[in-house]
């Protein structure tokens, strides 16, 4: 029992359609389809059926009593006289051929329910629907004094409010359903562009302020979320401006400090203060230039191909492959220096600690990944969620020319992120680290 309900709930939801407009659209479509699809029963059940079945009834009494009237030998001139001028059934014997159109499909019940009436009128004498000739339907009676052509007007057993309602159900409903869908679209728009608003901020890139349409609540909810981005990017700029300002302002001393160190006499060794110094002037200078390009670098359409390239090209062409999965140019909105950056501090970290960088491109529906991979010693997998930590590396010698400063992979996620991305680390076939970096296209 509970499986069955897993199942029914299962196909449920793969059946029912994803966006906010086709579903809602299906609320108000389903209850307008049971509602003149009931109707429209009703009517064939009894008012149809009622129709039809005295209409038939009226014309097979009319053609069955001039039949007996032709077998009895014919009717008096003053009721035969009366009857051409009350009824539109005529019948002759007959002696003409004609070419018979064969009726149409829509009318087969009637003429099937026609040749029942018949039947049960006339049980002795065969009958033949000849065919339609002009307006009229042609019978054909095999009676005792040879053929018998009866001829009526083949509208005469059929209405026409039949048609009337059901157009005026169809009408209705079409109209029912498009004035439901031009009101629901003019609801989901605003719904749409709120989305891509706040898909476009995770990503880092401002669309503007958002204009306020639709219902009351969807109005509030784009309020709402224009004031929280305008929190979000107040917040970040503040720390990003008061981070770059302090990271400026220890230029100062560390320019004290180196110049103290030449000063010091022969005796005293310099190289490990001179070291200390660099690498605290290279911290320094590459948080500022991060924070330069957070600040100030607009989003833009890139080719993601072509921005590979050229992170490749900076570095030595036998230590860097670059494979990609397509030629075509890979179009999405990023910040390109940012992002040449990110890719920069992976590629460099690669190369600090192995002898070969290989990089790839590959493209999915809605995502775009670039895999770097190395034949270094590899990161181990108790210390993979260290490696975006700031100030944080596994080489443990503090040597500048093999560890760094540990900022690079924590800057290349902070602008990996911020393009609503993410990267990770595994192990590389060749032996070493692999970084994949995603990208939403």
């Amino acid at each position: 029992m509970i499986k069955g309900r897993r199942l029914i709930r299962l196909r449920l939801r793969d059946v029912m359609p994803r966006d906010l407009f086709r579903r809602s659209l299906l609320m108000v479509a389903v209850p307008v389809i049971l509602l003149f699809g009931i109707a429209t029963w009703f009517f064939f059940e009894r008012h149809w059926e009622t129709v039809h079945r005295r209409l038939i009834g009226s014309t097979t009494g009319e053609i069955a009593f001039l039949v007996r009237a032709y077998e009895a030998g014919g009717l008096p001139a003053d009721i035969a006289l009366l009857l051409e001028r009350t009824t539109e059934v005529r019948c002759v014997p007959d002696r003409q051929s004609r070419n018979f159109e064969d009726p149409a499909l829509w009318r087969r019940p009637t003429l099937d329910a026609l040749d029942r009436a018949l039947q049960r009128a006339l049980p002795n004498i065969r009958h033949r629907t000849e065919g339609v000739f002009g307006d009229d339907l042609h019978l054909i009676f095999d009676t005792a004094h040879g053929p018998l052509d009866c001829r009526f007007p083949i509208k005469q057993v059929s209405t026409s409010t039949t048609f009337v309602f059901l157009a005026w159900v169809l009408g209705t409903a079409l109209l029912v359903l498009g004035i439901s869908a031009f009101f629901l679209w003019k609801q989901a728009v605003p719904i749409r562009r709120l989305a891509l608003a706040m898909d476009a901020f995770g990503r880092g890139e401002d669309l503007g302020p958002i204009q306020e349409r639709g219902a009351d609540e969807i109005r509030r909810a784009a309020r709402a979320f224009e004031r929280m981005k305008a929190r979000i990017q107040r917040q970040v700029r503040r720390r990003t401006e008061m981070l770059a300002a302090i990271s400026h302002d220890l230029r100062t001393p560390l320019s004290r400090m180196r110049l103290e160190v030449e000063m010091l006499g022969e005796s005293v060794d310099k190289d490990g203060l001179r070291q200390d110094i660099g690498d605290m002037e290279d911290m320094i200078q590459g948080y500022l230039d991060f924070a330069r390009d957070q600040v100030a670098e607009p989003t833009e359409s890139i080719d993601l191909v072509d921005l590979v390239r050229g992170v490749a090209e900076t570095f030595r062409h036998d230590r860097v492959d670059v494979g990609l999965a397509t030629e075509t140019p890979l179009a999405l909105r990023a910040r390109p220096e940012s992002l040449r950056r990110a890719l920069g501090n992976i590629v460099s970290n690669a190369l600090r600690h192995g002898a070969h960088c290989w990089i790839a491109v590959a493209v999915g529906a809605d995502r775009a990944q670039v895999t770097i991979d190395d034949d270094g010693p590899g990161i181990p997998e108790d210390r993979r969620a260290d490696v975006f930590r700031p100030f944080v590396r596994l080489d443990e010698s503090r040597n500048a020319a093999t560890g760094g400063v540990g900022l690079g992979l924590t800057i290349a996620r902070d602008i990996v992120l911020a393009h609503g991305g993410d990267i990770t680390v595994a192990a590389a076939p060749q032996g070493g680290a692999r970084f994949v970096v995603t990208l939403p296209r």
